[in-house]
C-alpha cells in the first residue's frame, strides 16, 4: 500500500512538471513547433510592378541627396499628438503603410511619399482608405504622389513627376490647347505613351480638330478634365 500511494505520488509530480512545462512554453509564444510550419518566406519584397517601380527610383535618386525606403509604416513618419482618445488616431494609421518614401541622406527627414496604385485601388474601402491617408498627409504637409501601376516606367517621366516635391531636373511643360477642340488618337503602342508629369497617369495620343493648329497631335492627360496637363509630340522629318 506505501509504494502504492509513493508511486502514485511520483506521478502526480510527473504530470503536474509535464503540464508546467507546456504551460511556460505556451506562453512564450502561443504555439507549438508543428503550428509553426504554416509561415513561409516570400520570394521578394515586391510585387512585379513595385520592383519595376523601385527600380526607377533609384535610377532616378541616384547622386541625389535623396535615399529611398520601401514598405515605410505611417505610423513611422507620422506622429499623433498626445490628447484624448490619442490612441484611436494612432491605431487609424497604424496599421498603413505607404509603397515608397523619399527621405533626405543626411538627416532621412521625409520629403516625399509615393503610393503605387494597382486595380486594387479602384474598390469603394480602397478608395475611402485613400482618401483619409491623402488627408493625413495633408494636414503634415508631406507630399504624397500617387502612381498608377504599370509594367514599365519611364525614367524622365518619373523625375518630371517627382520634381515637383523635391530638387531634382526636369523638362519644362507646354501650354495646353482648347479642350474643346480635342479628340483622342489610337496609337498603335499604347504601352509606349509616356506618364502625365503632374499625375502620373497613362497619357493619350490627342488631335486638334479646329483651329490654326488644326490636326496637330500631342500627349494628353488620361484622366482629363481633373488634369490637363499636355506635351508634345515631336515632328518626325523625313
Amino acid at each position: 500500500m506505501e509504494l502504492f500511494a509513493v508511486v502514485l505520488i511520483v506521478v502526480c509530480v510527473v504530470v503536474i512538471a509535464v503540464l508546467n512545462k507546456k504551460e511556460l512554453k505556451d506562453r512564450g509564444n502561443g504555439l507549438s513547433d508543428s503550428e509553426f510550419e504554416v509561415y513561409y518566406l516570400n520570394k521578394s519584397v515586391f510585387s512585379p510592378a513595385e520592383r519595376s517601380f523601385f527600380g526607377v527610383l533609384e535610377q532616378v535618386l541616384a547622386g541625389t541627396r535623396y535615399k529611398l525606403l520601401a514598405k515605410v509604416r505611417i505610423a513611422d513618419l507620422i506622429g499623433v499628438k498626445r490628447q484624448k482618445n490619442h490612441l484611436r488616431f494612432f491605431g487609424r494609421i497604424s496599421q498603413k503603410h505607404f509603397d515608397f518614401v523619399i527621405c533626405s541622406a543626411d538627416t532621412l527627414q521625409p520629403a516625399c511619399a509615393i503610393e503605387l496604385d494597382d486595380k486594387s485601388h479602384d474598390s469603394p474601402k480602397r478608395k475611402t482608405r485613400d482618401q483619409f491617408v491623402d488627408q493625413v498627409c495633408n494636414a503634415v504637409q508631406l507630399p504624397l504622389l500617387h502612381v498608377p501601376a504599370q509594367k514599365s516606367y519611364s525614367v524622365q517621366d518619373v523625375i518630371n513627376g517627382l520634381s515637383r516635391y523635391i530638387e531634382i531636373g526636369a523638362q519644362s511643360s507646354t501650354p495646353e490647347p482648347t479642350s474643346a477642340s480635342l479628340v483622342p488618337v489610337d496609337s498603335s503602342d499604347p504601352e509606349d505613351a509616356p506618364l502625365c508629369q503632374r499625375c502620373f497617369a497613362p497619357m493619350v495620343k490627342r488631335r486638334i480638330t479646329s483651329g490654326k493648329r488644326e490636326g496637330t497631335e500631342f500627349w494628353g492627360c488620361g484622366r482629363f478634365p481633373k488634369c490637363r496637363y499636355v506635351q508634345p509630340i515631336p515632328v518626325k522629318v523625313d
